[in-house]
């Protein structure tokens, strides 16, 4: 659709013009489809602009396209606004009720044979478990996740499969099959502006400390910093801020910097 082609264009003047441009149309005349995709639609824009920071509006956003969908009768719209829900919750921090709807929609993705949406599920599916800490059960998704991707291959969700595989080696303590991981997600998104590029650089950074190369450490992240990337919890924000701008010429106190960024990244389940 339009909406859809401004939003990976990030044209999001444009995509707010359209949707001005129809809200009373929509709500006088729009087929419960058509409002379904209206309010989906707003959702993205407005994640977009807050940098996938999950306000009260945009949950209702997602509520309102959901209700909708179900109102339709469209099990196609249905599965697909049930995943913008549950994504929602995932960054409004309420895991365990986005663990639910994700489950729920990776049930009936899988059901319906819609490959594209459930790797999209899939993907943040496996962010709530790993913020969850459930360590196991991300393992039992990451193999489908990687394999869907690359048969898909779309950049975005190769890049995060493959940061979600870095994460479990590195939990597993298998720091060159992380690093491995790591560096096939840094080409897959190559020049793209995905904005959950932490999912690959947490472990980089973890890495990094661990092999005392702050240099990388450093650029790690000034990556996770960039205005593409999502906003991250305050505290860590302020770590990685710290660690952007420290001098490699007092390594000690680099270090140390990195040392508390990786606690404040375990204590958010970033890591």
């Amino acid at each position: 659709s339009e909406a859809s082609l401004y939003y990976y264009q990030s044209r999001l003047d444009d995509l707010a013009a359209v949707l001005e441009e129809i809200n009373r149309p929509m709500a006088l005349h729009g087929t419960a489809r058509q409002k379904a995709d209206y309010f989906g639609a707003w959702t993205q824009l407005n994640f977009r602009r807050d940098r996938y920071v999950c306000t009260e509006e945009i949950l209702d956003s997602t509520a309102k396209a959901l209700y909708w969908a179900e109102t339709s009768g469209d099990e196609i719209k249905v599965a697909l606004h049930q995943f913008g829900f549950g994504f929602a919750l995932l960054l409004k921090g309420d895991l365990e009720a986005a663990l639910s709807s994700l489950t729920d929609a990776y049930a009936r993705e899988t059901r319906m044979g819609n490959a594209p949406v459930r790797n999209q599920v899939l993907t943040y599916l496996l962010v709530t478990l790993r913020k969850l800490g459930r360590v196991e059960e991300a393992r039992a998704l990451v193999d489908e996740s990687l394999a869907l991707a690359d048969r898909l291959g779309s950049p975005y969700y190769i890049g995060a499969a493959r940061g979600h595989a870095a994460w479990l080696a590195y939990r597993q303590g298998d720091e060159p099959t992380a690093r491995r991981h790591v560096l096939a997600a840094a080409e897959s998104w190559e020049g793209k502006p995905y904005p959950f590029k932490w999912i690959a650089l947490m472990p980089l950074l973890a890495i990094a400390y661990a092999e005392e190369d702050l240099a990388t450490a450093i650029d790690a992240a000034r990556a996770m910093l960039e205005p593409s990337q999502q906003i991250l919890p305050d505290a860590l924000t302020g770590a990685l801020t710290a660690i952007a701008a420290s001098d490699l010429d007092v390594p000690d106190g680099a270090r140390e910097l990195v040392r508390r960024a990786l606690a404040h990244a375990h204590i958010f389940g970033y890591l």
